[in-house]
């Protein structure tokens, strides 16, 4: 379970994919995406993937946040990129980097 996420003006946050479909791959979006894989890389957060449609895209008055509201959890029958640092952070790689490829965003 996650909170409802709703932008400045009180409406309901769009996902990625919703987003991209009204808005197209915009700067700011750009912008939001590289800073949520930062915090993404710096935590070792555990995914199964990363899917647009798992990604909200709050916009606040002057910011873009991206938060993700699905797909915690490793899918590893042993979990070893949690208990490894070192594998947790290839991991994580390759999961933005799928991402990126399978959404054209470089």
């Amino acid at each position: 379970m996650s909170d409802l996420i709703r932008d400045a003006d009180g409406s309901v946050s769009k996902t990625v994919r919703q987003y991209v479909k009204a808005n197209g791959k915009s700067a700011e979006l750009l912008a939001a995406l590289d800073e949520f894989f930062e915090m993404f890389r710096s935590q070792r957060i555990v995914t199964r993937d990363i899917l647009d449609h798992n990604l909200v895209i709050q916009i606040g008055e002057s910011t873009r946040t991206i938060y993700m509201i699905d797909g915690f959890g490793s899918a590893e029958l042993l979990p070893i990129s949690c208990w490894f640092p070192t594998i947790g952070r290839k991991s994580v790689e390759r999961k933005i980097a799928r991402f990126r490829a399978r959404y054209g965003l470089g």
